[in-house]
């Protein structure tokens, strides 16, 4: 099983911040997140801090602490090395817990104590696992066999047996007046009673979706996370209050991993991939696009016909609640326009939009108030005629008055300075108007006069946008700075003292009262949201009192622009209405905003003394702020102050680390406070420390002056060591320049290696091809052997071309791997049978071992893979001279989807001294018995080898002692390739029949020659060309099946000339088309392809090489066969396989040397094991675990050739990937059945072999 990144716990400090379990321990501050490593791949699944400041934790495999040092910098302590050797092996630990000074770890079956010294282990056998709880300060756990524990420093007590308790197993505990109270999901259940107390709807809601974690919080609803439901927030006797059961809801995720309170009562929690925050009331409400909500910028909110209706840039949408309280907006069809502002009248709605006045009477819209190129801001009705409506446009007032068929008259009566914004009407039919930009003013209607509101603070004009808002009591005006009041008739105005300096953008009278709603929008740079709101509220006496509202949810719906209220089971609801979305709120439980709690401050290394005291020079002193609350934390700015005491504060920031250097001596007294977004600031945190004095005014200080010129003496000493470490820094350099002079001459020589070697390759192809087809029947013995050592020595002469240019390119970086999915096996045989006429030519056989372990179908480079084994067994080979080469391959798992694979090759021969052994893998370095007994070579074998190696990610090494043999490792990472469909059992490529014709186009004369006789020989008719004009003249005018082209060609290329056959009018346009050149590079072999090219057939140009490029040649189809029905062939991997399915294992019991017998009882064991592994796994839909166990699984069938069980376990490796359990379970005993067949077939034929017949 690989690392587990999943978010598995959630806790918060006493400083505030956020610690999340997951592959690390992650930390955020307010400010930022930092991640603390840790051993183990595996996801933190608890976090206890203990009374000394350490934070215990637990996960699969591995048990232990973090320490905090210094602060900020948390460091893992494992215990696992203190476990005893046969608890080591601890698997899976869900938890943990602090009782008195032990420390204890719940296993999946065990209970562990730690006492500082030594560890204890209790077992508790069970077929699920240990449930840890937590009721306030105690720890207790379920255990389902028995019963419900209670930890103590005495150790676990039984408090209640399992015959009292429900048959699941226990996710919360919480004990009111009556006793205990039991969460699983099987509802809320008193020990002792037969059913659930809770409601119906809760146990079916946890039934279906399983809970998985579990808070109590302060006002004493219960937080119930569940796997696949989200989170439900119940009472005390079991009612649902709220299910956020959704991304739609304000989760990240379905899947609840943990659950906490934070230190201000409400619920922070983790999904598998992100954490959250609710309110623990459950009173307010986000709605966006996830409820339907399109063009989520809202513009006004109104309650027409009980229902909601939300004004958007898309049109109108309608707030609908299913029969299962699933609340959700649906778009009004024919109000698919951006409205700006609506009205509701008792048969119909009035919409201001750009173009006019709209009338909407539940079924169809028309225009009432047309406007061109113009904006109808807002509709409003007139407080003495019920008929008669004002309408605000851009600098004009309009009058709407509805006739009695329905109808609507228009007519322009008040042109204004700016646009209209607010209006309000008197008891006198005076008109109070509230612009963008030039103030308030007053329309009389019996004097026909607009006149401005003259501010009696300014004794100007009202300037900037002004909001007016009346009632039966007083006229409010609400301007940039400061609020004025005036009577019901606009007499004695005033300004309100008292209130905050803000700046308002909404202002809604509040129904009910006389109360006003103000929503303001908060200075540049606050954290946190765009707006604040508040409410000025008039006592009996008539002063104003304003009290900051603790909207928390207002980052949900970005920058407000429109508010309203409702009334909902006799409760005020406010609704407002943003960039993002719509917040619902109700109005009576939305608490005041508080100033906030002083800040904490830490001090990383901080000095000792009943004063901190830092030294005059150098000195550093750092502070570290913390606000102890993350939910508000994030909307704090603070400010800090710096002296002997008093002082300016500085400017508020959002900083939350101080660092002073270079302070003059003395006393200090750091102080800082937070504020938050409404201004309010709370006490001052305070530090005090001291600076020392300068060492010279220390009374030590004057000891050192007697020193004075023994401190001279040591600088003239110190000079002198300078000058001769810049004189060395000289020497060094010029040791630099001239070792990058020669790293350059030795790139330049690996440069003419390698365009040596492509230049040789033509003239090479030429002699091999000459030599491998040359008639020697005609010769005499001599002649033949002379001969025989000609081609010898041509294909030695190859093979280190090839060498050298393989290293050149390694050296240069320039080579590229081919990553394609391959099979181990085959390509192990392979290596095999490519060296098997030297292990005859030696006498040395090469024997192959691959454990059951290693997949069989991976990713990787299989040539340059093979490239390197060869090397490996071909030195042996070579060197060894007796006994056997045995080739060994085993794995180790990097995961599910990654495996390392080591390849061992060993011999007996004579070994490598260690001095030998240091230089082996240099270029051109050679061991002794390669000088000794002249054994042909370059020396760059093993040195291209770990190149190759490295570029795969890997490493090669060698063992060996004199006199005992020696044995070259390879390891490298691979992926698991997918399984691939086999070709059909027998399906073999068919030889090239008589008759086929081919183009050999080639400016060499040897190269066309030997490659025409080679085509000769396999029954071709063969015509060449030297240059690219003349093959496409033969190309035109008869047809060939293959065409042979070298890359550079005079005249046209190779390149240009495949392009041009491939547009020929005749048959020559499909023939099979092979580049034939001395350059092999990926570009060369990009450009063939690109050019129409089908395949690419590098020089020197061998028999097996060219058989292998026209594998894929097809017959000649002398006639139209008839269509036979396809019959169905058994796949290669569904054939009985070998005579000997336990070949493999007799070869395995060769190699260690032991009987076949104990080595096929340790195959049928260990399978057992895995079986076991597997099963436990689906017991606990642990789907990682048991996928890796099927992957094992599948690995062991195939070593033996037993193919049915096999896909037995492809099958179910699948089935747990899509996580179909009851398909897993089904497989698991067909599984079961075939292995006891096996183990009857193999009592009967588990003797040895028989040999092949």
């Amino acid at each position: 099983m690989g690392g587990d990144a999943r978010k598995s716990m959630i806790q918060q400090d006493r400083l505030g911040r956020i610690l999340i379990g997951s592959d690390s321990l992650q930390v955020f501050d307010g400010q930022s997140w930092s991640s603390h490593a840790k051993p183990s791949p595996y996801s933190l699944r608890s976090l206890i801090p203990d009374k000394v400041g350490r934070l215990w934790t637990a996960m699969f495999t591995d048990i232990g602490y973090f320490t905090e040092e210094p602060l900020g910098t948390f460091k893992y302590h494992s215990l696992v090395p203190q476990l005893p050797p046969s608890l080591r092996e601890i698997g899976a630990v869900w938890g943990c817990a602090s009782v008195g000074s032990d420390i204890y770890f719940f296993g999946k079956d065990q209970l562990l104590r730690w006492d500082g010294q030594a560890f204890q282990a209790t077992p508790f056998p069970t077929s699920l696992r240990l449930s840890p709880l937590k009721i306030g300060d105690e720890f207790w756990f379920h255990h389902l066999e028995t019963g419900l524990y209670r930890l103590t420093e005495a150790g676990p007590q039984l408090s209640v047996p399992a015959s009292q308790l429900g048959t699941k197993l226990i996710i919360g505990l919480i004990r009111d007046e009556s006793g205990l109270i039991t969460i699983s999901n099987e509802g809320l259940i008193r020990p002792g009673e037969p059913a659930p107390f809770s409601s119906e709807r809760l146990n079916q809601y946890l039934t279906q979706h399983r809970v998985s974690a579990f808070t109590e919080l302060p006002n004493g609803n219960l937080a119930i996370g569940t796997v696949s439901g989200g989170l439900v927030l119940a009472n005390h006797s079991g009612g649902v209050i709220r299910i956020w059961a959704d991304t739609g809801s304000g989760l990240p995720g379905r899947e609840i991993t943990s659950l906490t309170t934070d230190t201000s009562g409400e619920i922070l929690g983790t999904t598998p991939t992100d954490f959250f925050h609710l309110p623990a009331t459950g009173e307010s409400t986000v709605f966006n696009a996830l409820n339907g909500l399109k063009g989520q910028a809202v513009n006004d909110l109104v309650f027409w016909r009980s229902t909601l209706h939300a004004a958007t840039d898309d049109g109108i949408y309608r707030l609908d609640t299913s029969a299962e309280g699933v609340a959700q907006f649906q778009a009004v069809p024919s109000l698919a326009v951006s409205s700006g502002h609506m009205l509701p009248c008792d048969d119909g709605l009035l919409l201001s939009r750009f173009g006019g006045v709209d009338w909407f009477d539940g079924t169809t819209t028309r225009t009432v108030y047309p406007l061109q190129a113009n904006s109808a801001i807002f509709v409003q009705p007139a407080r003495t005629n019920p008929r008669l409506f004002y309408v605000a446009e851009v600098n004009r007032l309009v009058r709407l008055d509805r006739q009695a068929d329905g109808s609507f008259a228009s007519s322009r009566f008040l042109e204004l300075p700016d646009t209209c914004i607010s209006l309000h009407e008197d008891s006198s039919g005076r008109l109070w108007l509230g612009t963008v930009a030039k103030g308030a003013f007053c329309y009389d209607p019996a004097t026909r006069r607009l006149t401005p509101l003259i501010d009696p603070v300014t004794a100007q004009p009202t300037q900037g946008l002004t909001w007016v808002v009346g009632n039966e009591a007083r006229l409010l005006f609400f301007l940039k700075d400061h609020v004025l009041q005036a009577g019901p008739q606009g007499r004695d105005l005033r300004e309100l003292p008292n209130l905050p300096v803000i700046t308002p953008s909404i202002v809604r009278a509040i129904p009910g009262s006389e109360d006003v709603l103000v929503v303001y929008r908060l200075p540049a740079g606050t954290q946190g949201p765009l707006h604040g709101a508040g409410v000025l509220s008039f006592d009996r006496d008539g002063l104003a009192r304003w009290r900051e509202l603790d909207l928390g949810s207002l980052d949900a719906i970005g920058s407000i622009r429109t508010a309203t209220f409702a009334e909902e089971n006799h409760r005020p609801i406010l609704w407002l209405g943003g960039m993002q979305g719509i917040l619902r709120l109700d109005y009576d439980k939305i608490p005041t905003l508080l100033p906030p709690a002083p800040p904490i401050i830490k001090v990383p290394d901080l000095p000792g003394g009943p004063v901190p005291s830092y030294p005059h020079k150098n000195h550093r002193v750092q502070f570290r702020v913390f606000t102890g609350d993350y939910v508000r934390s994030k909307d704090l700015v603070f400010q800090t102050r710096l002296g002997e005491g008093g002082g300016e504060w500085s400017s508020a920031s959002a900083r939350r680390s101080f660092e002073y250097t270079n302070l003059s001596e003395g006393d200090y007294r750091f102080e800082v406070r937070a504020v938050n977004r409404a201004g309010q600031t709370s006490a001052p945190a305070v530090f005090t420390f001291r600076i020392l004095p300068p060492w010279y005014r220390s009374g030590w200080a004057f000891a050192g002056y007697v020193a004075a010129l023994g401190l001279a003496v040591f600088g003239f000493i110190r000079v002198r060591e300078r000058r001769i470490r810049a004189r060395n820094q000289e020497l060094e350099t010029l040791v630099e320049v001239r070792t990058a002079e020669l790293v350059k001459a030795s790139a330049a020589k690996d440069e003419f290696l390698a365009g040596v070697s492509h230049e040789i390759r033509n003239p090479m192809n030429g002699v091999i091809g000459i030599a491998e087809n040359f008639r020697t029947e005609g010769l005499d013995a001599e002649s033949r052997r002379k001969f025989s050592l000609l081609r010898q020595c041509a294909s030695h002469l190859s093979s280190l071309l090839e060498d050298i240019l393989d290293f050149s390119k390694v050296q240069a970086g320039a080579i590229e791997l081919d990553p394609k999915p391959f099979d181990l096996p085959e390509l192990v045989e392979s290596v095999a049978a490519i060296t098997r006429a030297d292990s005859e030519k030696y006498g040395v056989p090469v024997e192959l071992a691959v454990s059951p372990a290693v997949p069989r179908e991976l990713v990787g480079d299989a040539r340059r893979i093979r490239q390197i084994l060869i090397n490996f067994v071909s030195n042996a080979l070579k060197f060894s001279g007796r006994g056997q080469v045995s080739v060994t391959v085993w794995c180790k798992s990097l995961g599910i989807a990654r495996t390392e694979v080591i390849f061992a090759v060993s011999d007996e021969g004579p070994g490598i001294s260690a001095e030998e052994q240091a230089r082996l893998f240099t270029r051109f370095e050679r061991g002794a018995a390669a000088q000794k007994g002249r054994v042909p070579g370059t020396g760059l074998g093993l040195a291209l080898c770990k190149g190759l190696a490295e570029k795969m990610g890997g490493r090669i090494w060698l063992e060996s002692e004199l006199g005992q043999g020696s044995c070259l490792y390879f390891s490298a990472p691979f992926a698991v390739a997918a399984a691939a469909a086999e070709p059909a059992a027998g399906a073999t490529p068919a030889a090239a029949p008589a008759g086929r014709t081919a183009l050999v186009v080639d400016d060499q004369e040897y190269n066309r020659i030997v490659l025409a006789d080679l085509l000769q020989s396999m029954g071709f008719i063969v015509h060449a060309a030297q240059e690219g004009s003349a093959a496409l003249a033969l190309a035109g005018r008869q047809t060939f099946d293959v065409v042979f082209l070298d890359f550079n060609l005079p005249g046209l290329s190779g390149v240009d000339v495949a392009r041009a056959i491939r547009t020929l009018p005749n048959a020559s346009a499909h023939a099979l088309i092979l580049a034939t050149t001395a350059f092999t590079t990926p570009e060369k072999r990009a450009q063939c392809l690109d050019a129409g090219m089908d395949a690419f057939l590098g020089k020197p140009v061998t028999r097996e090489r060219l058989a292998k490029a026209l594998a894929g040649l097809q017959p000649v189809a002398t006639a139209p066969a008839p269509v036979a029905a396809p019959v169905a062939q058994p796949s290669a991997r569904a054939s009985s396989g070998p005579a000997d399915r336990l070949g493999n294992l007799r070869l395995l019991a060769r190699k260690k040397g032991v009987p076949f017998a104990d080595e096929l009882a340790l195959y049928l064991s260990e399978l057992e094991v895995e079986l076991g592994q597997l099963e436990a796994a689906v017991a606990q839909a642990d789907a990682a675990e048991a996928g890796r166990c099927a992957h094992l699984l599948v690995g062991r069938c195939g070593f033996i050739y037993e193919r049915e069980m096999e896909q037995t376990q492809r099958t179910l490796e699948a089935a747990v990937g899509s996580a179909h359990w009851d398909e897993v379970r089904r497989l698991l005993g067909e599984f079961a059945v075939q292995l006891a067949d096996l183990r009857v077939r193999v009592a009967a034929s588990s003797g040895p072999a028989a040999p092949p017949a």
